[in-house]
């Protein structure tokens, strides 16, 4: 029969108990106990005792991961946040911290995102039995928000590159589905910062579902040997129709394109409107021509050439209309002065 430690509710007395026995008397007092009673006041003493015991020690690492930590100095922060782990394995934001700065400290392209996944996913159910699961959580989420993007940003930067090879793109592709993963389980846990992660996830599948084009090597006649990377088509279809269902969930631009609407004016009119200047132009330019108004004549036919031809006119005056009309008032002034000159 294998004892246990006790201790006495009573007097405080140190015992050895059987774990299947009901109740006991203690032998020092003499009160009746209830075994379960007595074990639990000693497991309460003794982890009370060891939280006494290294509190400054979990304060002192907890300062230090801290302090490392807002100054992105990851390896620091890692090391600190592994200690702290050791004594307070069930601290929630210590389990986040160690796994967000182990995804900093590995951000390559053949290193996956599953642990930061299941980190996560591990230290929200030990939030939702927190009262405070509302206010905590998006402050994770924001969190390690941060950390998904920036190992999205560092994979794309390798990704398109033009020196990657056949080996690198199968790893580049892992992690990409990878960041997939951890962007879902994120979604599902936030209000706040859903259109954002919805935004990255639509990006991140086009990028796993275009074909790739990379490198194997140099030709005989010079220049790289080039072949096209393809994700099998199983694959192919499961994560089209993710991007279809988060493509969905984007808020829509609608664009309202109204018909526009009838003029009374009738576009024949200003057309015959148009020839009749035309004609009324030509007329003035050729009766000052055989009255010798050279002039006149000259002034005429600017005026016909900066009305009828719109590429001159953008040239000059920039579609300013102000100072198209001013100088057109100008030349007419002066056309009608140099024909009562004549006359």
């Amino acid at each position: 029969m294998k004892l246990v430690a006790a201790k006495c509710p009573s007097c405080g007395a140190n015992l050895e108990v059987n774990p299947n026995q009901e109740a006991l008397k203690c032998q020092y007092c003499g009160s009746a106990i209830l075994v379960d009673d007595a074990i639990a006041k000693y497991k309460l003493e003794i982890s009370g005792e060891v939280e006494i015991k290294n509190l400054p020690k979990i304060e002192n690492y907890l300062n230090l991961a801290e302090r490392a930590y807002n100054v992105n100095n990851y390896d620091e922060a890692y090391k600190y946040y592994g200690k702290l782990l050791e004594l307070v394995p069930d601290d929630t934001l210590v389990l986040f911290r160690y796994a967000l700065c182990k995804t900093m400290l590995n951000n390559f392209i053949d290193y996956p995102l599953n642990h930061l996944t299941d980190s996560f996913n591990e230290v929200v159910e030990m939030l939702k039995e927190k009262k405070t699961y509302d206010e905590d959580i998006e402050s994770y989420v924001k969190e390690i928000l941060c950390v998904i993007d920036e190992s999205l940003y560092a994979t794309r930067k390798y990704y398109n590159s033009y020196t990657i090879n056949g080996s690198d793109l199968i790893e580049i592709q892992k992690k990409l589905i990878s960041i997939i993963n951890c962007y879902e389980s994120v979604l599902t846990n936030t209000d706040q910062n859903k259109q954002h992660i919805i935004k990255q996830l639509v990006s991140v599948l086009q990028d796993v579902l275009k074909d790739k084009t990379y490198k194997t090597g140099t030709s005989v006649y010079g220049g790289n040997v080039l072949k096209t990377y393809q994700i099998s088509l199983s694959s192919k279809i499961e994560l089209s129709k993710k991007l279809a269902y988060y493509t969905s969930l984007l808020p829509k631009t609608e664009v309202k394109v109204e018909s526009p609407k009838k003029k009374k004016s009738n576009h024949s009119d200003i057309k015959t409107g148009i020839i009749i200047f035309d004609i009324f132009l030509w007329l003035l330019i050729l009766g000052a021509i055989m009255n010798q108004w050279f002039v006149s004549a000259l002034i005429t036919l600017l005026i016909f050439i900066i009305i009828t031809f719109d590429k001159i006119t953008e040239k000059i005056f920039k579609n300013d209309l102000k100072k198209k009309k001013y100088f057109l008032i100008i030349m007419v002034i002066l056309l009608f002065i140099t024909i009562g000159m004549n006359i």
